[in-house]
């Protein structure tokens, strides 16, 4: 998967087990499934793979997926439970007999109020009263940094909070840098709180400058009306010979794309803590951002990257441009944020903290 909780959830069940402390069960619902299977993982998980049955979703509580979920669990009898998402996965499994520990990837009560069309029916205000739920009853969280805690504390029932960042796949620290001059990335789902239209506009301010360069936009198209969206504007902008949009791309793909950037850029306007940050980091890339949700926790604004004020493109067209115009900038920023990645996105840090977590519920701490 590009990013979010299941490219997270899958490189942490990888390296919990390869750890040798533990043994991990992990659970997915998959749509287009027709019957239940399991797999293992080359790092020993196992892997549960559900039918998504996904009809009418939170309008029935997720009634024959939470049921399905629910089973599995029960089959398995775990120590603990580890919940990645705040919705369907946590209203069937969060405090249900098991000790528990809800991680907080994304906020559905932030993202709504910005959606529109399909995604807006998606993030209905069922979906949010199942997230306020799950905090209600959380009592143990992980939090990826200040910004969620800071959000959810007129929610949440005095729980146990640690901050622990998303962890990279090594993959991306191995990365060799092979950039090519005016290569501009923004990998990210196409939905609305991503941003595009404003690189999309930024794009065009860079082509009336007479620079030349290529922008990427790889992801998949979660907002299928947006996505026509974005088209139309590339091409009522006559930047169809420098925008380049891959509506997906396998792993391989990515590491590609992350390798050849000169730029990455990320205009969202609703973040918690972005995967793409933390592996364009760990591949050593400059890196201009809005500071949505906490991305100005990870990036350090003219260290690390740039920081730019979110639905402004000229402020994005500025930034990139500089960068574009300055490879010993580049170099430094990408270098700087290469080492800060190395100390916070290591997957080897995300075990250990999640690992003491772990034993802190559980009472095993010495």
């Amino acid at each position: 998967p590009l990013g979010g909780p299941e490219a997270v959830g899958e490189v942490l069940a990888d390296s919990l087990a390869l750890s040798g402390e533990v043994d991990i069960d992990f659970i997915t619902s998959v749509e287009g499934l027709k019957e239940y299977r399991t797999r293992t993982t080359p790092a020993g998980v196992k892997v549960h793979l559900l039918p998504f049955y996904g009809r009418y979703l939170s309008l029935t509580k997720f009634f024959v997926d939470r049921r399905r979920i629910q089973r599995v669990i029960r089959e398995i009898r775990p120590d603990i439970v580890h919940v990645h998402t705040t919705i369907m996965y946590a209203y069937s499994a969060l405090e249900r007999g098991y000790p528990s520990v809800l991680a907080i990837r994304g906020l559905a009560q932030r993202e709504a109020p910005l959606e529109q069309g399909i995604s807006k029916i998606r993030m209905s205000r069922f979906t949010v009263e199942f997230e306020r739920d799950a905090l209600r009853r959380a009592k143990n969280i992980i939090c990826l940094n200040r910004y969620t805690s800071s959000f959810i504390e007129d929610q949440v029932r005095d729980p146990r909070i640690r901050y622990i960042d998303n962890p990279a796949d090594d993959s991306f620290f191995d990365i060799v840098n092979d950039e090519e001059e005016g290569r501009i990335l923004l990998l990210a789902p196409v939905r609305r709180l991503k941003g595009h239209e404003f690189a999309v506009q930024a794009a065009a301010e860079l082509k009336a400058q007479g620079r030349r360069f290529n922008l990427y936009l790889v992801g998949p198209p979660m907002d299928p009306t947006y996505l026509v969206e974005v088209k139309s504007m590339v091409d009522a902008l006559g930047l169809s010979d420098c925008v380049h949009i891959e509506d997906n791309a396998p792993r391989s793909a990515v590491r590609e794309h992350y390798s050849k950037a000169s730029v990455v850029v990320l205009p969202s306007l609703v973040e918690n803590a972005p995967l793409v940050v933390s592996e364009a980091m760990a591949a050593g890339k400059a890196i201009v951002a809005t500071p949505a949700g906490g991305v100005a926790e990870m990036i350090g604004d003219g260290r690390t990257g740039i920081i730019v004020p979110m639905k402004d493109s000229s402020a994005i067209a500025e930034a990139v441009g500089r960068l574009l115009d300055s490879p010993q900038a580049r170099q430094d920023m990408g270098v700087a944020a290469k080492l800060v990645a190395e100390q916070r996105f290591r997957k080897e840090v995300s075990v250990q903290k999640t690992l003491a977590f772990y034993k802190e519920i559980l009472g095993l701490c010495d």
